[in-house]
């Protein structure tokens, strides 16, 4: 499978929630834990236990944003071809899509705390 992105990521954020690949893989979602100036994504896969660091080095430009649209594509091409990577993938689209709802939340409430802060004099 090869990824065809939708749009590509204009910045990545810490904590944003994006599908990369790795050869021999699908697209998978995973998080930027990390972002260099020269524009590589440091991310960890969503899907795994826990128990292992499991991420990939990635340029900003390879990364492809999380959203349903992406979500759905994905799920279609792996139907029929890699049924085995199915479920796992369902499992890391879910952790995903929970992770970026709390990211979501708290970046809101960040702005509002903002909006709320005296004026300097």
């Amino acid at each position: 499978l090869e990824c065809h992105p939708f749009r590509r990521l204009m910045e990545g954020v810490v904590n944003d929630v994006v599908f990369a690949k790795l050869r021999g893989f699908p697209c998978w979602p995973a998080r930027i834990v990390k972002m260099e100036k020269g524009g590589v994504a440091h991310v960890r896969w969503f899907g795994w236990d826990g128990r292992t660091n499991c991420g990939g080095e990635f340029k900003r430009s390879e990364l492809i944003p999380f959203d349903e649209s992406s979500c759905t594509t994905w799920n279609k091409k792996l139907a029929g071809r890699q049924k085995k990577l199915q479920r796992p993938l369902s499992i890391a689209i879910e952790q995903a899509r929970e992770w970026a709802e709390a990211v979501a939340h708290r970046r809101e409430a960040e702005a509002a705390e903002k909006l709320r802060a005296p004026c300097p004099p």
